[in-house]
């Protein structure tokens, strides 16, 4: 019965049973007619002798015969090759279509165009990596030991977030360590918040405790301010670099840079004008520290606002019965605190005489003071300094 339409075209292809060859006692390879996959897919035999594979013969490349000694050249064809099995083709996955498998496994690179979605885990090996960048920038893996994150792009391994902020944790629950976005950061000590920044420093709950291995102890917030605890035998306090108080292990407390002073008279000078205010030439300086006196002008000036011990020791010589009452005055930019004396009490002329003046004083910055002694419009012009006097001072608060 005739066809109707187009006629199927022929879908069989016949297969060689065998193949003969003639050997010439010196060609070792053959082409075979069909491709095959190994040594065993052929039946092989030489002058009616069965050869056995991989050693007396083997296929390369599908359809490449290699005899390991040429056959003879006897007559007429003496290689008989079967045809066990065969290679008909190979088949490649369409490229547009999903390929779904129980399991697979690769023995050389897996390249995946794409993502690549898992639905269970991806599960690697001690020291197996996973691998990112073009260089292999960063590898996380487990070294046997450790869990390991490691950064070799030669710039910096950044964690970044778009939520609320970066968290370390401890079974997934108890914080270790927050990094809050705009915010905080938070260190905790068993589950409990010990340091956190804020927009104006620090807080810590808790002690500070700072040591180097031999004792001695250093809080520097720059490079000039500091607290330096030395091997537990001093405690010193660094403003600008200096050295501006220490505390001793006894507990006495020094500060070196402290506003502090002392000066003498030494020097006489001839008979003080009467109805006339004095300055007290106190110009020999036992010590001034932090150079606040000039002993040119008699002169203490305050660095800062504060309070001020200052003390005047004034001692005269030949006082005048004469005159009615004497001033020993500490004159300072805002206040004079006096000290006087009563004639009547001193009938007839004194050889020498002592007052003393002492006032905590409040002065502010660039504030000075000086002594002074004022003699009213009495009495003979005769009194005279002593050699004994002093001007002394110091900060108190």
């Amino acid at each position: 019965m005739p066809y109707i339409g187009n006629e199927v075209g022929n879908r069989f292809v016949a297969s060689k049973a065998a193949s003969v060859y003639s050997g010439n006692g010196s060609t070792t390879a053959f082409t075979l007619e069909h491709a095959v996959g190994s040594d065993e897919d052929i039946l092989v035999s030489v002058d009616g002798v069965i050869q056995e594979p991989s050693v007396a013969y083997a296929v390369s490349s599908g359809t490449t015969l290699t005899f390991t000694a040429a056959p003879s050249s006897n007559s007429g064809n003496n290689i008989f090759v079967y045809y066990l099995f065969r290679t008909v083709a190979t088949v490649d996955h369409p490229a547009t279509s999903a390929l779904s498998a129980t399991s697979g496994t690769f023995s050389s690179t897996l390249n995946v165009t794409g993502e690549t979605t898992l639905a269970t885990h991806l599960n690697l090996g001690d020291n197996d990596k996973i691998k990112l960048g073009a260089g292999s920038d960063i590898e996380i893996y487990h070294d046997g030991t450790y869990s390991r994150i490691m950064e070799s792009g030669g710039t910096a391994l950044v964690l970044d977030t778009t939520s609320t902020d970066i968290r370390l944790t401890a079974s997934n629950s108890e914080v270790m360590g927050k990094f809050v976005k705009d915010g905080a950061v938070e260190l905790y000590h068993n589950n409990s918040k010990k340091f956190e920044t804020d927009s104006s420093g620090v807080t810590v709950t808790g002690n500070v405790i700072s040591n180097d291995g031999s004792n001695n102890a250093r809080f520097q917030f720059d490079n000039n301010n500091q607290i330096l605890i030395q091997n537990d035998t001093a405690m010193n306090f660094y403003v600008n670099g200096n050295n501006n108080l220490k505390i001793d292990s006894a507990g006495h407390v020094t500060m070196p840079s402290q506003s502090a002073f002392l000066a003498d008279c030494n020097y006489t000078g001839s008979n003080l004008a009467i109805n006339a205010s004095h300055t007290v030439p106190a110009l020999n300086e036992r010590f001034d520290q932090n150079s606040d006196y000039n002993n040119s002008t008699y002169t203490f000036t305050a660095p800062v606002t504060g309070k001020y011990q200052l003390n005047c020791n004034f001692y005269v010589h030949f006082f005048d019965d004469s005159t009615n009452y004497v001033e020993f005055l500490i004159n300072t930019s805002n206040r004079v605190y006096r000290g006087i004396i009563d004639n009547s009490l001193t009938p007839g002329d004194v050889d020498n005489y002592n007052n003393c003046v002492s006032v905590l004083a409040d002065m502010d910055a660039s504030d000075t003071a000086h002594m002074q002694i004022n003699i009213p419009n009495s009495g003979t012009a005769q009194m005279r300094h002593s050699n004994l006097m002093t001007f002394s001072g110091y900060l108190v608060a």
